[in-house]
């Protein structure tokens, strides 16, 4: 009888950093989406973003991970059994939740048993596990902060919080509105492509390459911080923009004349 055609059972272990593990017990006939859920349960977070398993124990690796339902790009972790990508003691995987935080577990297979697991147990705990969220607490009040407050909120993003959140201002009105713009799923799948490309290594400021924009424009990109501790993606959107890249390539201009010369988007990445 074949390995999946078993009742199978597994014990895995899973750690979120050095004295904080979990062990559960899982059947076999269990989805890799029910092991994420319930690796987050054991841990006290909520399962409130999108995840992925790398099974080869690479991070960031493409020959063997599984995406959440959530995301564009299959093998999608609710279609796959853990029967089917688990096959012996002492395999290692890696489990990353939230694209945004990055939280990395590391799984271990510890046991394979040959019998029946109902529901999912958690057979051992060690160690208090890290809040999920950490801007600041329940009891904290933030209604008399102003712009020169130095705390978690920010007047112009409201408390740091995973969500992305956009301001927009009414032409009508003198008050800033918050708006928040929701993530498309495949710009999760893109920011996998991008880390794992590192660009910055390889492109200087003026290396342009173009993309065509859902409005049929086209928006020229360059990656900067090649030699600093920070990189950025700047989007030129347009003639416009690439009028204002080549006023910001030239030479003998202050920082600031530059930076305020430019027509662009730009998203500044750090750690």
């Amino acid at each position: 009888m074949k390995r999946s055609e078993k009742c199978l059972s597994y014990i895995v272990s899973i750690s979120l950093m050095t004295g904080c593990y979990r062990h559960l017990r899982i059947s076999g006939d269990r989805s890799l989406d029910d092991l994420a859920d319930a690796i987050l349960w054991a841990f006290g977070f909520d399962n409130d973003h999108l995840h992925v398993f790398f099974m080869d124990n690479k991070w960031w690796s493409h020959s063997c991970c599984y995406n959440s339902p959530g995301c564009e790009m299959p093998p999608f972790t609710d279609r796959i059994k853990l029967k089917d990508v688990l096959s012996e003691k002492g395999q290692k995987f890696k489990f990353l939740f939230d694209f945004g935080d990055e939280w990395r577990f590391q799984c271990n297979v510890l046991r394979i048993l040959n019998e029946k697991t109902g529901d999912t147990l958690l057979v051992r705990s060690v160690g208090d596990a890290p809040e999920q969220y950490q801007y600041y607490d329940d009891d904290d009040d933030f209604s008399d902060l102003d712009d020169s407050d130095d705390g978690p909120y920010d007047n112009a993003t409201g408390p740091h919080h995973p969500d992305i959140r956009m301001i927009s201002c009414d032409d009508n009105n003198d008050e800033d509105y918050m708006t928040i713009i929701p993530v498309p799923d495949g710009s999760y799948d893109d920011a996998f492509v991008f880390r794992k490309d590192k660009l910055w290594q390889t492109l200087y400021d003026s290396d342009m390459f173009g993309i065509v924009l859902s409005n049929g424009e086209t928006g020229y990109c360059c990656i900067t911080g090649m030699n600093g501790e920070f990189f950025s993606l700047s989007l030129y959107i347009g003639s416009a923009g690439l009028s204002s890249f080549n006023v910001f390539s030239r030479t003998g201009q202050s920082t600031f004349d530059m930076m305020a010369a430019q027509n662009c988007l730009q998203m500044a990445l750090e750690d």
